[in-house]
């Protein structure tokens, strides 16, 4: 299959005994894989033009190679994937490659399947949260002298919504994500000062979550902002270092 080199467009639906998909043709925009069940290994290597890769109900895959390498990448569906297979994925040394591309990258799953590193936050943070005009909007206070080490956001949702982030210094940032996912804002998008003490994040999202990322994790900020009854929710505490 590499050597369909003007390839651009791959789908792949109930191939039931298919194990593995090796190397592909590196003019690949989008690809597909729909209910293959079998699948174990999915090279992604070398594939820089990639923009959109959806994978839906692969449940025995094991394996997807060259993640880090596609520096076009604007959206990844993952659907019915093993759990264990999004932890061993959604790590934050990705998540701090992908905010060095310079563009928005939207992750869609279930907000079940949110990684913990992001959900359960190891250090303090403060945030005074409201609700108005039908919007959850809360503030997150930045610790000080830290933007050299700002890679950018990573912002939770459990569903469809419009939302909007806000700095000190009135830098905004407005968008939507179209379901349940993850959506990381690099620095070239939203950029944070030292003059900046906080940033302001809203949604219609019954819950939502912000993610500060860091070069070094240890300055990490994470915020959960719950439903409007403020019903207890996976992270919605303040955890302390260390704890699990």
């Amino acid at each position: 299959m590499s050597q369909l080199s003007n390839l651009e467009h791959l789908y792949l639906s109930s191939c039931g005994y298919l194990l593995s998909v090796g190397e592909l043709p590196p003019n690949l925009k989008d690809i597909f894989v729909h209910d293959c069940t079998s699948l174990e290994r999915l090279n992604l290597s070398d594939l820089k033009l990639l923009r959109e890769l959806q994978l839906t109900n692969c449940s025995a895959l094991t394996e997807l190679l060259g993640l880090e390498e596609l520096t076009s990448l604007g959206h990844l569906f993952l659907g019915g994937c093993r759990r264990s297979q999004l932890t061993h994925t959604l790590t934050k040394p990705l998540f701090q490659m992908y905010s060095g591309f310079e563009k928005i990258i939207d992750i869609s799953l279930g907000a079940e399947e949110f990684p913990d590193w992001i959900i359960q936050s190891s250090v303090e943070w403060s945030a005074e949260d409201h609700i108005s005009d039908g919007d959850a909007s809360s503030s997150v206070n930045l610790q000080p002298n830290l933007a050299h080490s700002y890679l950018g956001m990573i912002l939770c949702f459990d569903n469809h919504a419009f939302y909007s982030v806000m700095t000190t210094a009135s830098n905004i940032f407005e968008s939507h994500i179209d379901s349940s996912g993850i959506v990381i804002v690099p620095r070239s998008i939203f950029t944070v000062t030292d003059t900046d003490h906080t940033i302001t994040f809203a949604s219609r999202a019954r819950r939502h979550w912000i993610h500060l990322l860091y070069k070094n994790e240890d300055n990490s900020i994470t915020l959960n902002v719950a439903d409007e009854e403020n019903t207890p929710s996976r992270g919605s505490r303040k955890r302390g270092r260390g704890e699990r």
